[in-house]
């Protein structure tokens, strides 16, 4: 119990960090929502892919354009507090919550590259039935999942709309990323995956 109780305590205080940074605004004030479709794959013999969902919700520290004739390009800082899951047939279920940081360079077509790491609590569940053995008899067991701390980062390139035309606040990304889980049995767990998302930008 001491252990899991670790791991809420990191939860609040990503999360309530996260909120204090609502306040760090810059002037020209910009929250871009990203809904992403997700694949975690298992690199073993044979490879798999599992289906999940991935979104966040961006909160810019700063900006620092560049500057050149009437051309600007944006270098942006945001922290993203989010949410996720996937899952993975006959095995697991894993829901996830944490903020990731974010540099973003968007150029002046609108094209962008970002990068982001950070971390959070995962939480799995088993997708298949568990038993309990005791004096020759195998017993149906109710299992509430376990505790997992999650680190991850990506590396992501689209195109923001909003870029050019505030009147048309959306934009697509795709990219890849890297998560890893731990404890299992004692080790980090890899966890490499794909995504392919949408952004809504709210301007002030």
């Amino acid at each position: 119990m001491a252990f899991k109780g670790r791991y809420f305590i990191l939860f609040l205080i990503i999360t309530y960090s996260s909120c204090l940074q609502l306040f760090a605004q810059d002037g020209d004030k910009k929250w871009p929502i990203q809904v992403a479709a997700i694949s975690d794959m298992d690199l073993g013999d044979p490879i798999s892919f599992s289906p999940g969902m991935m979104a966040d919700f961006g909160i810019r520290l700063m900006n620092k354009p560049k500057i050149k004739g009437s051309r600007v390009r944006d270098r942006e800082f945001y922290l993203k507090p989010f949410l996720g899951f996937y899952k993975r047939k006959d095995y697991h279920t894993a829901t996830m919550i944490g903020t990731d940081l974010t540099y973003r360079a968007t150029y002046p077509s609108g094209v962008f590259w970002d990068f982001n790491a950070g971390g959070g609590y995962m939480h799995l569940f088993y997708n298949t039935p568990v038993y309990e053995y005791d004096n020759g008899t195998f017993t149906k067991k109710k299992f509430q999942g376990y505790a997992n701390v999650v680190i991850k980062g990506a590396i992501n390139f689209g195109i923001d709309f909003s870029k050019n035309n505030e009147r048309l606040p959306l934009g697509v990304y795709a990219g890849a990323g890297l998560f890893f889980r731990y404890p299992n049995n004692s080790y980090w767990v890899k966890h490499p995956y794909v995504q392919l998302g949408v952004i809504y930008s709210i301007r002030k």
